[in-house]
């Protein structure tokens, strides 16, 4: 992760490849995981004006993750936090897994 045009964080691969995060999830015993985003995600650094479009997009994508095995894995998605008439918007979108 970048920042600034500076490394910021080293991010690992079973934090975005689903397959390779359900195989370290075998091996460690867990049958069910909560995926959610990473803090720097929650878009406080954002233009209120912009957090809407972020957070679904990061939604969309945890809900992508977790439809690979909605048996194991269960979504929270994040919200605009810095403009709260968004966040209610983005927050009654419902995501359902069946």
């Amino acid at each position: 992760m970048m920042k600034n045009g500076k490394l910021f964080r080293v991010i690992e691969q079973n934090c975005f490849d689903t397959k390779l995060r359900l195989k370290d999830m075998d091996t460690a015993k867990v049958n069910v995981q909560c995926i959610s985003t990473v803090p720097v995600m929650f878009s406080y650094w954002a233009k209120p004006e912009h957090t809407e479009e972020i957070s679904r997009f990061v939604n969309d994508d945890i809900l992508a993750q977790c439809q690979i095995a909605p048996d194991r894995l269960v979504p929270l998605g994040t919200l605009p936090m810095n403009d709260i008439p968004r966040a209610i918007q983005v927050g009654v979108r419902k995501i359902f897994i069946k």
